[in-house]
């Protein structure tokens, strides 16, 4: 009721929670006729992935081609949203949807456990979850802005993932003193970022668990994206990517799109 999903239900729908201290994620599954593939799809900060007529045109003809749909929100938005929080190292009237909130965390049980594990093992969990008990034939994941940002860290560390599309998502760091360098915590303040950049990502990205390259990953930029990255940077970030590493089956490309969206002619 709270997300205004009150019809989602029936034999081929389920809704899967996963709680840990007090942070909750829920994964919104659709099954096809003949599900033997997988679509996971990630919103980023706008909300509910059912908010946008994008994803329901996706989902739509995903299905059609007998993917099942996994549906994933950020953590404190969308389908997290507004949800009563707390964690070792909580700040008190801080808002989930402000993922500065998490870079206090620390538990004297769990030292080890770093800021970023609160955003990434709710989502980690679900998908895993859900594919070792399923045997499909075919993983796809896509993401838009902050689901973009998690296609990216997830199909690095998942490697059932066999393709991944990150739309808006990410740019590496030192690209970003030419866009606007605006964003959250996240995307370039985490202590992940002392040990690697996000090139490091989209390399393993395209490897399996015996790091040989037979995955795909690719990296979706707007033309005139108003929020998140442009072309300048993308440009760059592909001719350094082009002179300076050979990687296979990893992509960059950009699309004539003046809008923070997913332009599904891009896969339709």
């Amino acid at each position: 009721e709270r997300l205004g999903l009150k019809n989602f239900t029936g034999k081929k729908k389920k809704i899967f929670k996963i709680k840990y201290y007090d942070l909750i994620h829920y994964g919104f599954f659709e099954k096809a006729q003949n599900g033997k593939k997988l679509l996971i799809y990630n919103q980023g900060h706008g909300g509910s992935p059912f908010e946008f007529e994008y994803f329901s045109e996706i989902k739509k003809k995903f299905i059609s081609k007998d993917y099942d749909i996994l549906s994933l929100s950020m953590t404190g938005i969308g389908f997290n949203e507004d949800l009563e929080i707390d964690f070792p190292g909580y700040k008190k009237n801080k808002i989930s949807s402000n993922h500065y909130t998490y870079k206090t965390f620390y538990d004297p049980e769990k030292p080890n456990k770093e800021p970023l594990s609160l955003m990434t093992s709710g989502n980690y969990y679900l998908i895993k979850n859900l594919i070792n008990n399923k045997n499909y034939e075919e993983i796809i994941m896509v993401g838009i802005s902050g689901g973009g940002w998690y296609t990216t860290i997830l199909s690095a560390i998942i490697p059932e993932i066999k393709t991944s599309y990150s739309f808006a998502g990410t740019m590496p760091i030192l690209l970003r003193v030419f866009d606007k360098f605006a964003g959250d915590w996240e995307q370039y303040d985490s202590s992940l970022f002392e040990i690697l950049d996000y090139d490091s990502l989209y390399i393993l990205s395209t490897l399996d668990e015996k790091f040989n390259s037979t995955r795909r990953h690719v990296q979706v930029y707007n033309k005139e994206d108003p929020c998140c990255f442009n072309e300048k940077s993308a440009n760059l970030l592909k001719f350094i990517l082009n002179e300076s590493y050979s990687i296979n089956n990893f992509e960059i490309k950009i699309v004539d799109n003046n809008k923070h969206s997913i332009d599904t002619k891009f896969f339709f």
